[in-house]
Formats: structure tokens, C-alpha cells, sequence
């Protein structure tokens, strides 16, 4: 993402807040809170899916089971990240879930690729997402699920589970910055599962959740990162499998990885002595431009951190433009 961009909230439909998001951060934190994203989401089947996705993402997927998921990136013949994807191996299908937006787009670009292969590619629309998590969401999910989303569930991973009269996919999700589950349900069964979520925990907005990503250090797609960033200038290092074999652009990657390492990093920006950021602020080291603010905790009153993708040769005070200054902390999701 170019220096000079910014946005003031990640792409998405939700709702800024619902009232009060100090107490929803604290429901993220400590107790419960539920959100409906808008990803788009893609159905992959045929009997070279996984074999044929495998070489166009940089998570594993060929060896995957069903009820096992990844998490990675679609990334370009230059080793770049042209979106970021967590697959769900389902047993007849791949569930792609994908930022919004980017599903045609995506879905042509895997689809150019498809010679001989048995693979299709179809839209998941009539499937709609809530996230739950929190400490207190996965104990209640564990016990209204009858065990089936119990928190010993790996990252990523898969089960079918009911809530209620509702059932679903239901997907461990990680990168939130706290433990949550990812409910896919059809569309139709979007009251019952509102109602069942309203029992036990808060909905949340989207204040909350990016002042949770950034403490956290977790970096958003379109927000932190895109297409002009190597998968290694993240601190996503889950998201790149350096075992699984030949893939678009992984060569590029894999001589980054092991060779060169790259010029830019992630890191929290955490502001010093009372002074504040703000979105789109450029940070400076001896004088020189060295990376931007793209995500900032709204939420918190003081010291609200941000996130920033930084040139290496910054150390670890930076300079605002108001004459403030900031520290730098390596991505700690990496």
C-alpha cells in the first residue's frame, strides 16, 4: 500500500459501534461478542480441488482432511499478496472465504489456470457468516454445541454443529485477537442464529475490532497490507508454508524467506510522552519517510496504538510530524 493511503476503518459493513464500543472491546476481551462480516466466499469442487488450489496459495492444501482448514495467501507470479484466503476442506467442496469485494476477481484468476484439471468454481453467496469470541463465547459455544466446538479445536479447522434449531459450518478462527469461531449458516437461518448469538453474548462493532487487532498486532487485508507487499512484510509467517512445494510465485518468496529477508516490516506504533496518531500520519527516522499509520485503536483514551508497515532502517523510535514521537514494536502475531 502506498505511503500516502490510508483508511479510516477496514472495507466492511459493519456498524461503527453499538453504543458503547469501550464495553465492546471489553466484551472481545473478556466475555462475549458476535459480529456478521461480509467476505466473499467461493465453493471449489471437482476431483483435482485440492491438488489444483495447492499451487496457487501459499498454505497447505493438497494434504488437507476433511474437517482441517489453512490460512494463507493467493499470492502472483512476483511472489505478491493478491488477497488473503482461509480454506475449509468440506467433504464434496473447499469453502474459500475471501475479502470482500474480491471474489470475481479472484475467482477469474484461479480460473485461467484450470488446463486439464477437474475443478469448478461456483459462488457460496447463500452461506452467511458470524464470528463469535471471546473467553466466555468459547466456553458458551463448547456447552450449547454439545462439545462440537470445544476450544482444543486447531486453527483453522472444521465441524458441523448445531445452536439451537440452527445448523452449520462452524470455523476456529484465528488472527481476531481473541479466540472466536466462524459460523457458516444458510442465509434463511439468519434470525435464528441472531437469537441464539443475542443469549450469550454482545454484538460488536467495528471500533472494537480493529482497536483489538491492533493491540494484538494482527493486520487486515486492503487496510495494512495488499498486492504491493510480500507475504514476509505481514508477520503472517502462519500463512506461508515453506515444506509444501512449488506454487505461484514461490519461488520469489522462498528466496526472501531464506536468502534476502525484505525491507519492510509490520509493526505496532505505539505513540510516546502524550502524543497522539492519527490515520494516514507518516512516520520519519533521521529525517526520512519510513512507513504510514493504516490502523489505529480508536477506542482506548491513552497511548492508542497503531499498526504500520515500516522500512527496516527505522529503529525503534520514530518521528511524528507534529514533532511527537512514537515506538516501534515488532508484529507479535508473527
Amino acid at each position: 500500500m502506498p505511503m500516502s493511503e490510508a483508511k479510516s476503518l477496514p472495507e466492511t459493513t459493519l456498524l461503527p459501534h453499538h453504543g458503547d464500543p469501550v464495553a465492546e472491546l471489553s466484551a472481545l476481551r473478556t466475555g462475549a461478542g458476535h459480529w456478521s462480516p461480509s467476505p466473499d466466499r467461493l465453493s471449489m469442487t471437482g476431483a483435482d480441488r485440492q491438488r489444483f488450489l495447492h499451487g496457487l496459495v501459499t498454505c497447505e492444501v493438497k494434504e488437507l482432511l476433511p474437517g482441517q482448514g489453512s490460512y494463507g495467501f493467493v499470492s502472483s507470479a512476483k511472489g505478491r499478496i493478491l488477497a488473503d484466503i482461509v480454506v475449509s476442506c468440506r467433504a464434496d467442496d473447499l469453502l474459500l472465504e475471501l475479502p470482500a469485494g474480491l471474489g470475481a476477481t479472484l475467482r477469474e484468476h484461479l480460473e485461467k489456470y484450470i488446463i486439464a484439471d477437474r475443478v469448478e468454481t461456483a459462488s457460496a453467496e447463500e452461506l452467511a457468516p458470524w464470528i463469535v469470541a471471546g473467553p466466555v463465547a468459547m466456553a458458551e459455544l463448547a456447552e450449547r454445541s454439545g462439545g462440537a466446538l470445544c476450544e482444543t479445536v486447531a486453527p483453522w479447522a472444521g465441524v458441523e454443529a448445531t445452536l439451537g434449531e440452527s445448523e452449520f459450518w462452524a470455523v476456529r478462527r484465528d488472527h481476531l485477537g481473541a479466540p472466536g469461531w466462524t459460523l457458516w449458516a444458510e442465509s434463511s437461518a439468519a434470525a435464528a442464529i441472531e437469537e441464539a448469538l443475542a443469549a450469550f453474548s454482545q454484538p460488536v462493532g467495528a471500533l472494537a475490532l480493529e482497536a483489538l487487532r491492533v493491540e494484538h498486532g494482527q493486520p487486515a487485508f486492503g487496510v495494512d497490507f495488499g498486492p504491493d507487499n510480500f507475504p514476509k512484510e505481514t508477520g503472517l509467517d502462519d500463512a506461508v508454508s515453506y515444506t509444501k512445494g512449488c506454487y505461484l510465485g514461490q519461488e520469489v518468496i522462498a528466496r526472501i524467506h531464506y536468502r534476502g529477508g525484505v525491507n519492510r516490516r509490520l509493526c505496532r506504533v505505539v505513540p510516546q510522552d502524550g502524543a497522539n496518531l492519527e490515520l494516514g500520519m507518516d512516520l520519519s527516522w533521521d529525517g526520512r519517510a519510513v512507513g504510514t499509520v493504516t490502523s489505529l485503536d480508536r477506542v482506548s483514551e491513552e497511548n492508542a496504538a497503531g499498526l504500520a508497515i515500516v522500512h527496516k532502517k527505522a529503529k525503534e523510535i520514530v518521528e511524528l510530524p507534529d514533532g511527537g514521537t512514537a515506538r516501534l514494536e515488532e508484529n507479535r502475531s508473527a
